[in-house]
C-alpha cells in the first residue's frame, strides 16, 4: 500500500499527466483487495481509511480542484471508517444472536432431558404402583380369604356355646378390611382401568362411587370416537385416569360442591391424536391457586403429569367453583 501512495505522491510532484494520476490511484485498490481477502471486510475499512486519510492532504496541483480531491478523500475515509463501525456492531449482533441460539438449545436439550426423566419417573411410580397392589391382592387378599373361612368354619362352634357375637364383630372386621384394601388397590391401580378401559372406569369406577358416596351427583360425557381412546398410549391413559382421580378426591375433600362432572373430548388434527379433558365442580372455589398448588391440593401433581407428557393445563377458580382443562397430544 505504500508503493501505490508514494508512486501518487512523486506524479503530484512532477505535475504529471491528470490521466496518469488518475490511473494511479487505482492502483491502491489492489492492497485493499488482497487485505479484505486475507483478513476480511476489517481489514478492507482499516486499509480504506488509511488511504483515505494519506490521500487527504496531498495537494493534486494540476490534476484538479485540489479542494475537491481531498474532500473527496475525506469522505472516502469517512465512509470507510462508517463502515468499519457497522460492520463491527453487526458482528457483535451475530455473535449475539449464536450466543442466543446456543443457549436456546441447551435449554431445550434440558427441557428434553427434563421430560423423559419425568416420563421415565412416571413409568416407574406406575409399575411401583401396579407391582405393590398386585402384591397387596396376592398376600393380603389371600389372607383374609383364609381367616374368613377359618371363621366361617369356626362360627358352628362359637354359636354353640353362645358366642356368635364374636362371629359377628369379626365379618365386620373382615369386611371393613376388605374396603380398606380394595380402596387401597384402587388408588395404586384400579383393576377396572386393566379389565374394562379407560372409558368404563372413568363412567363407573372408583372416583365415581367416592363422589356418590360424598352425597354429589357425578357427571361424565365422552365426545368423539371411543377407538381413539384405546388407540392412546398407557402413559396418556393413566395420566388421564389420575388427573380425574385426583380432581374428584379433591372436590370431595375440599369444595363443598354438589356435583362433579368431567367430560373427554378425543379428536385427531394433522397427525396428532388430541384429548381434551374438562373437568369440573360447582363449589366453593379456590382462592388462590397458586398457593393451593403449593399447598399439597395435588394440583402441582397433576400439572407435573401434563407436562412430562408435552401437553398443558389450565386451573381457573372463583365462587361458582372450580374448572380445569387438560389438553394432551400424542403422535398417530
Amino acid at each position: 500500500m505504500v508503493l501505490p501512495l508514494a508512486l501518487i505522491a512523486w506524479l503530484n510532484l512532477v505535475n504529471a499527466d491528470p490521466m496518469i494520476g488518475d490511473y494511479s490511484r487505482v492502483l491502491v485498490l489492489l492492497p485493499v483487495l488482497y487485505i479484505g481477502y486475507r483478513y476480511g471486510w476489517r481489514g478492507a475499512a482499516v486499509s480504506i481509511s488509511l488511504i483515505g486519510l494519506a490521500l487527504a492532504p496531498i495537494h493534486i496541483g494540476h490534476w484538479d480542484i485540489p479542494n475537491a480531491r481531498a474532500t473527496t478523500h475525506m469522505l472516502f475515509a469517512l465512509g470507510s471508517m462508517a463502515a468499519l463501525l457497522l460492520g463491527a456492531a453487526m458482528d457483535a449482533q451475530r455473535e449475539t444472536s449464536e450466543q442466543v441460539s446456543a443457549r436456546n438449545r441447551e435449554l431445550q436439550d434440558a427441557s428434553v432431558a427434563l421430560r423423559d426423566a419425568a416420563q421415565r419417573n412416571l413409568r416407574l411410580e406406575e409399575e411401583q404402583r401396579r407391582r405393590i397392589a398386585a402384591e397387596i391382592h396376592d398376600e393380603l387378599g389371600q389372607n383374609l380369604t383364609a381367616v374368613h373361612t377359618r371363621v366361617k368354619l369356626a362360627a358352628e362352634r362359637l354359636n354353640a356355646r353362645q358366642l356368635g357375637d364374636v362371629t359377628t364383630s369379626i365379618y365386620d372386621i373382615l369386611a371393613t378390611m376388605r374396603r380398606s384394601v380394595r380402596g387401597l388397590m384402587d388408588s395404586l391401580r384400579p383393576p377396572v382401568l386393566d379389565e374394562f378401559g379407560l372409558v368404563r372406569a372413568l363412567r363407573e369406577g372408583p372416583q365415581h362411587d367416592l363422589v356418590e358416596r360424598a352425597g354429589l351427583r357425578h357427571e361424565f360425557d365422552l365426545y368423539g370416537d371411543p377407538a381413539l381412546i384405546a388407540a392412546l398410549d398407557e402413559a396418556t391413559q393413566i395420566a388421564i385416569w389420575r388427573i380425574v382421580q385426583e380432581a374428584a378426591t379433591n372436590t370431595v375433600r375440599h369444595a363443598r360442591a354438589t356435583r362433579f362432572g368431567a367430560r373427554l373430548r378425543v379428536g385427531v388434527r394433522g397427525t396428532m391424536a388430541l384429548a381434551i379433558l374438562d373437568l369440573r365442580d360447582d363449589g366453593i372455589g379456590i382462592a388462590d391457586v397458586t398457593a393451593a398448588s403449593r399447598s399439597g391440593h395435588g394440583l402441582q401433581g397433576m400439572r407435573d403429569r401434563v407436562l412430562a407428557l408435552s401437553g398443558a393445563m389450565r386451573t381457573t377458580s372463583d365462587a361458582r367453583g372450580t374448572r380445569l382443562h387438560v389438553l394432551l397430544r400424542q403422535a398417530v
